[in-house]
Parts: C-alpha cells; structure tokens; sequence
C-alpha cells in the first residue's frame, strides 16, 4: 500500500504523479470526433480538456 493511500490523500498524490502543460505550452490534442490540433496553447483548449471534448495526445 502505497504512502498516499494511507494518508488519504489520494487526489494530491494524482496530481503529484501525473503533471500536466503550463498554460504557455504547446500541445497537440485530440478531440472527440477525432480531428487532432498540433502545436496550440494548453489555454486555448484548457476548457475543452476539461469538459471532454478533447485529451491531450
């Protein structure tokens, strides 16, 4: 059983192990209907990521 599990901590310890883009850096996304987007700001589709419509590739 790993430390965070003890703790409780569960949501902290996600973040910790999986870092997402700054809001400067370019990604490369693919969306729902399976168009993909090269090389766009993480803050232009940050509200997509986080409705679904998209992930990041």
């Amino acid at each position: 059983m790993l430390a965070y599990e003890l703790t409780g901590q569960k949501s902290r310890a996600r973040e910790l192990l999986a870092p997402t883009a700054g809001r400067n850096d370019k990604v490369s996304v693919r969306y729902t209907d399976g168009k993909v987007v090269k090389d766009v700001k993480y803050k232009k589709v940050e509200a997509d990521i986080q409705v679904g419509k998209c992930v990041l590739v």
